[in-house]
């Protein structure tokens, strides 16, 4: 007989609850892992990337519940708006998604829509942090390098 049995039945129990949803991921799981929009033209269409016209390098961004229960799917932190624009939402507070349910994909566009002074020609990035049931579960890092294509301009804005 072992001399410390809770112990050994502490241990078990550490190892169930670890294994538990995928070896301890969290409820969601994100498709692409990470957005790596590589250069990114400012100049051309839609000029600077304007966000009412959708942005540049539009990219799918599928959002799947691996938990065994329905989530309520959010991006609670906001995100970079400066950078980033999420196709129908806002940048500045709390965006829901709605409920998604065990096994189901929610999918978001996201799109590069600007980058701030003295970015240009160099890699920008950060990350979207998305949430279940009001608890950040998932950040999805993002980059991108900001260029602008003009013939003989070699200055930064």
């Amino acid at each position: 007989m072992p001399r410390f049995p809770y112990a050994v039945s502490l241990v078990a129990l550490l190892i169930v609850v670890a294994c538990k949803d995928g070896g301890g991921g969290g409820p969601i799981e994100a498709s692409p892992a990470s957005l790596d929009f590589g250069s990114v033209d400012f100049q051309g269409p839609p000029l600077n990337c304007d966000p009412d016209e959708g942005g540049c390098a539009p990219t799918a961004l599928d959002l799947t519940n691996v938990s065994d229960a329905t989530i309520s799917l959010s991006a609670p932190f906001g995100y970079d708006g400066e950078r980033l624009c999420l196709d129908g939402f806002e940048a500045e507070g709390a965006s829901s998604f709605g409920d998604l349910a065990p096994g189901s994909t929610y999918r978001v566009t996201v799109s590069v829509c600007g980058y701030a002074a003295g970015e240009r020609d160099t890699e920008v990035s950060g990350s979207l942090t998305f949430g279940a049931d009001g608890e950040a579960a998932l950040s999805v890092p993002w980059s991108f390098t900001p260029v602008r294509a003009i013939t003989g301009d070699d200055t930064a804005p």
